[in-house]
């Protein structure tokens, strides 16, 4: 299986899964719509450009998804990090999630960089 394969199947997973770990979460935090639209439009684009790649297409949507996944991840992270930093941490939940998110958002870099390694083997010629 190539790089891209990977990290379409991943991609597809990792959609599927931050879509639902939000819904689950959005009903406990009341924020305004234009804050939360992109937590669902990011896993879409993964979801749907891993569904791309699958049925044979290119993988732009889905390093596209990717970006936009790494893009809202990397907020999450840092996000979690400062609440631990200016607060106390064994009293903040915030704190508690900043290793899921890191190891979140090394996944969605390992995602991007097998879409993008597909595309720079695809270039190559061949011996």
């Amino acid at each position: 299986m190539n790089s891209i394969k990977v990290s379409a199947w991943l991609g597809l997973a990792l959609g599927v899964f931050l879509a639902f770990q939000k819904y689950n979460l959005d009903p406990h935090f009341a924020q305004a719509w234009p804050l939360v639209l992109y937590d669902y439009l990011a896993p879409a684009l993964l979801a749907l450009g891993a569904m791309a790649v699958l049925r044979g297409g290119t993988g732009r949507w889905l390093a596209a998804g990717w970006g936009f996944v790494i893009a809202s991840t990397y907020l999450d992270f840092f996000t979690h990090m400062n609440f631990q930093v200016h607060t106390r941490p064994l009293l903040s939940f915030s704190g508690a999630l900043s290793v899921p998110a890191g190891v979140l958002l090394a996944i969605n870099v390992l995602g991007l960089a097998l879409a993008l390694l597909s595309s720079k083997e695809a270039h190559q010629p061949a011996h």
